[in-house]
């Protein structure tokens, strides 16, 4: 930074003037801290933003993506997703939403897939009143195509404390029509949940903003 003139270096354009004023570029080189050789931090945040497609690409790109950008490194990738993580919490209305209809859930999962890795099943778990109390993202990559891991997610939803619980994942493909696969992961989760105490809500295959529920 040491070719960019103290007052207007976007740490110190923040303290003054807060972060309203900030471009998006100056925000995200707040966020990386530092550039590289040949490039400063306000040209490295033009590059990320650039290459991400803007401020909302930014903040859905998964942290492997991040990690691999020139400038960015494993902190500044990890300062992003802590914003970006931020920015969600902060977007989502007070109070735990119940959940009772297919709709809720597509609502709640579809903002929350879209900052996932493609590959990754989303599991949201929920309270005995059917209250939203965490989404959890599990990796499933296989081959490149997302393979449900029961015994994990039953896991993860104990671990978490839950009552009852969904799982969201994206087809790859781009349709949502159930495979066999699909359905059989769908009985598999609700027999499995069934042993556990657990109750299971719904399986929900989503592509872009579409969504469909598999039967069993």
């Amino acid at each position: 930074m040491a070719d960019v003139p103290t007052d207007q270096r976007p740490r110190e354009r923040l303290f003054r003037f807060g972060a309203a004023p900030l471009t998006d570029a100056e925000l995200v080189a707040v966020l990386l801290g530092t550039g590289r050789v040949g490039r400063n931090v306000i040209d490295v945040a033009a590059d990320v933003l650039q290459a991400t497609g803007g401020a909302a690409g930014l903040l859905a790109t998964p942290t492997a993506g991040l990690t691999a950008l020139p400038g960015v490194g494993p902190v500044g990738a990890c300062r992003i997703q802590a914003a970006a993580e931020l920015a969600r919490r902060a977007a989502k209305p007070a109070g735990a939403p119940r959940i009772s209809t297919r709709s809720e859930l597509a609502a709640v999962a579809l903002p929350e897939l879209r900052a996932c890795d493609e590959n990754a099943v989303l599991v949201i778990v929920l309270d005995r009143r059917l209250r939203l109390t965490t989404m959890l993202p599990v990796s499933a990559n296989c081959d490149g195509h997302a393979v449900v891991p029961v015994a994990e997610i039953l896991q993860r939803v104990v671990e978490a404390s839950g009552a009852a619980f969904a799982v969201a994942h994206q087809h790859p493909g781009g349709t949502t029509r159930p495979t066999d696969r699909d359905r059989a992961v769908t009985a598999e989760l609700r027999k499995a949940a069934a042993d556990c105490g657990l109750r299971f809500l719904d399986h929900l295959i989503v592509a872009g903003d579409a969504w469909a529920a598999v039967r069993a």
